[in-house]
């Protein structure tokens, strides 16, 4: 009777500590814990940051553009896992890094970071509920001039920060594209990489690996029509 008397005082003791303790909301609003960055919201990430488009991206694609325009199989060779994580996290922490240290000095450290962050969104980049809007406008137009005006239209509708990065994203995208000669990175490689990252939605796996073809397409021609799609001022 003792011992259960005791277990009971143990256990009541522990109650009052958790209910005690501070909820996680809490300790964000109070800067005691950071939001997180991979995996979290972009538009409410951004709205907190006061910007556009993430800081981080806009470091990371300056880099790559600086120092691996002419790596082959850029975006699509994959970097060393573990130093991708450790890429992640001084992000994540929101700690200052310099990617000309020595460690990132393999490229795909840093564009296999910028593909894990867009993949990684809960709602991608073209937000899941303009998915189907975005498939139809590439997959029922009857000519290529249609086609890319249907998207021009859907691109119009993006909230603000899904567009403007989506833009500085595209922008970044075409300069690896015009050294494609060098990176064996065209077009159509390039959106093989990002399409099914960017327009994505949930669904049955078999189904929606049939709109592949599409995903890709899209970005491609994001990529190819860039000034007649992005229209938006």
């Amino acid at each position: 009777m003792e011992l259960s008397d005791k277990s009971d005082r143990i256990r009541n003791r522990l109650r009052r500590l958790m209910a005690r303790r501070p909820q996680m909301e809490t300790l964000q609003k109070k800067g005691i814990i950071e939001d997180p960055v991979f995996g979290a919201d972009l538009a409410k990430y951004c709205e907190c940051k006061k910007v556009l488009v993430p800081q981080f991206l806009v470091q990371f694609m300056e880099h790559i553009e600086a120092n691996g325009l002419d790596t082959v199989g850029l975006y699509r060779l994959s970097g060393n896992a573990a130093s991708v994580q450790k890429l992640r996290c001084l992000v994540e922490q929101d700690s200052p890094f310099n990617l000309d240290d020595a460690e990132w000095a393999d490229i795909n450290i840093v564009t296999g970071c910028l593909k894990l962050y867009f993949r990684e969104l809960p709602d991608p980049l073209i937000p899941a509920s303009q998915f189907q809007k975005f498939i139809d406008a590439a997959k029922l137009a009857p000519t290529p001039a249609q086609r890319i005006s249907g998207l021009a239209d859907q691109v119009k509708e993006l909230p603000k920060i899904n567009y403007c990065t989506l833009v500085a994203l595209m922008k970044h995208l075409r300069k690896v594209m015009d050294n494609g000669a060098v990176n064996m990175m065209r077009s159509q490689n390039v959106s093989i990489v990002f399409g099914p990252t960017l327009l994505r939605a949930e669904g049955d796996p078999f189904e929606m690996a049939k709109l592949t073809p599409f995903q890709n397409g899209i970005v491609e021609l994001m990529l190819t029509e860039f000034e007649k799609i992005f229209t938006r001022k």
